[in-house]
This record gives structure tokens, C-alpha cells and sequence, in this order.
């Protein structure tokens, strides 16, 4: 029987209703968190009752702690924290069959809810002239392991846009603000996953290059000079733009240009550690405030 791998974000999640709720140290945090993690149980919850044999669940957004421990559901593995590689922030997804993206957002430079590529710093990355999503970038990084992406929910925006770049993908829709309870969303949103169970068209999926990649910079000329500054490339008013052979040189430098400088490059283990620390220790002290 399958064995699905569930990458989580948090912005299309059925709790997120605004930016500051997808950002830390506010006063939704814990119960955008805890809402999340619901969302993430009832869909392994239906996946066990399908047939499903093994779950893990990545958590994806910000620091990597989102999920609220005390509350998910034990049964399946639950992934915190971003690792360096193998594979860039996921570490090691081998064995899994599937692949499940749940509560993920539209793209930068579309219309949709707080859509963003990556970093919302970038205000549209174009791709050998298309729209670049965050599904074609975890899809693709999990291709080598031979993991089929089947499953994807956002909004409506982000879910239009991934069946184009993405064959054959089964989406279910979660606009805000919500038309129906959480509970009656919830159990659609399960419904709908474990019905992508009997998806048999997709197949893995890996961007093919050469890549021309073409980024715009939120905050102007200023913040595009400083990426060329950084990285060596080349900057025309707010667009910076690179060229990449592989998938993983691309994906790999679009992280540099989110993240990193290349000092943080040179040290990646040093800070990565110190990222989960952060991680770890606001999710406790939202926890323990709670109590």
C-alpha cells in the first residue's frame, strides 16, 4: 500500500486568514498552529483509514515548527526544521511513493492569497518565461527519489496554477474567508486526499532545463543591487536574472537569492542548527504561554 509524503505550509491552511497570522510572535500564532495541525491530522487520519501504511508530514513554513506535537496525530512522522541536503530543506524522503502538498499558496507576482514564491522579498520569478511555483520546486526536488506528486491545496489561484505546471495533479480549493465551518472544510479537504489516493495518470515531476530565470525584487533597484553585489549577477533596474542547467543548480541558487549571503552560504550547517533553535524555542514559548 501507498506511502505518502505530506509537505505543510501554513497560508492556505483553513486558520490562516491574513498575513500576520503566517508570521511569528503574534497573537494568533498558537491557534493558527494548532488549527494547522488539525487540518494535517483529519487528512492522515482519512489517508490510515485508506489504506495508507506510512505518513510522514514535513512541516514547511518559516522556521520549519508549526505543528503543534502534543496534538498530531502519532501514527504518522512528523519532520521539523530544514535540513542542508541531501535534498535542500527536506533532508532524506526516501521509500515514499506519493507526494501531498497541504495548505501551500499562489505564486509571486499572481493574484490569490498571500501569494508568494519562496520569499515574498521576490515580486515575480519567471521561468523560461513562466510563473515559477513552490509545488514545481518540492515536487521536483523529490523526483530522484521517484515520489509522485498526486495532491495539492491552497487557493483557488494556486491551485489553477499548479494544474498547469503540473500534470495530471488532483487540488481542492480552500479561498478565504471560509464559506463553510472548519469542520465541514476539514472533512472535505480529508475526503479529497485520500480520493487523490486513486489517482493513477500523475507520474514524478522534475522541471527540465536549460533554465533562463528572470526575478523581480519587491523593494526596488536598491534590493536587486544588493542580490547582484552578493551572487555576481546580472541586474537590469529591479530584476535580477541568472541562468541555470539542472534543476538543482536552479533551485539551489534560488535559495541563495531568498536566504542566504554568501557568508551564511559558506557557514549553511552553523546557521541552519541556529534556525532550528529559533524554531524550536517559539513554538515552546507560544506552547507554554498557552497552558
Amino acid at each position: 500500500m501507498k506511502s505518502v509524503y505530506i509537505i505543510a505550509d501554513i497560508e492556505g491552511s483553513l486558520g490562516c486568514s491574513s498575513k500576520s497570522d503566517s508570521q511569528l510572535f503574534t497573537t494568533r500564532r498558537y491557534e493558527v498552529c494548532k488549527n494547522l495541525t488539525e487540518d494535517i491530522n483529519a487528512v492522515c487520519e482519512s489517508l490510515f483509514e485508506n489504506g495508507v501504511e506510512r505518513i510522514r508530514v514535513k512541516d514547511f513554513h518559516r522556521t520549519g515548527y508549526n505543528i503543534l506535537e502534543r496534538y498530531f496525530n502519532k501514527r504518522a512522522e512528523l519532520d521539523q526544521g530544514f535540513a542542508v541536503g541531501p535534498i535542500p530543506g527536506v533532508g532524506e524522503a526516501a521509500g515514499f511513493d506519493v507526494l501531498m502538498m497541504i495548505g501551500l499558496h499562489a505564486a509571486s507576482g499572481t493574484s490569490g492569497f498571500l501569494p508568494h514564491t519562496l520569499t515574498s522579498q521576490l515580486a515575480t520569478i519567471r521561468v523560461n518565461g513562466r510563473i515559477l511555483t513552490e509545488a514545481e520546486l518540492f515536487a521536483s526536488s523529490l523526483y530522484e527519489e521517484n515520489i509522485t506528486p498526486i495532491f495539492f491545496s491552497g487557493c483557488s489561484a494556486a491551485c489553477e496554477q499548479v494544474k498547469s505546471a503540473i500534470a495530471d495533479i488532483d487540488t481542492f480549493a480552500i479561498d478565504k474567508p471560509l464559506v463553510k465551518s472548519f469542520a465541514e472544510m476539514r472533512k472535505e479537504l480529508a475526503m479529497a486526499a485520500a480520493k487523490a489516493l486513486k489517482n493513477d495518470k500523475a507520474s514524478p515531476f522534475c522541471m527540465k532545463g536549460p533554465f533562463e530565470v528572470t526575478l523581480s525584487m519587491r523593494e526596488g533597484e536598491k534590493a536587486a543591487k544588493k542580490i547582484k553585489d552578493a551572487w555576481g549577477f546580472s541586474q537590469n533596474k529591479n530584476e535580477i536574472a541568472f541562468e541555470a542547467q539542472t534543476f538543482n543548480e536552479l533551485y539551489w541558487t534560488m535559495l541563495k537569492i531568498a536566504y542566504m549571503s554568501p557568508f551564511i552560504e559558506k557557514h549553511i550547517r552553523f546557521f541552519m542548527g541556529l534556525f532550528k533553535l529559533l524554531g524550536r524555542a517559539e513554538i515552546f514559548a507560544r506552547t507554554v504561554l498557552k497552558k
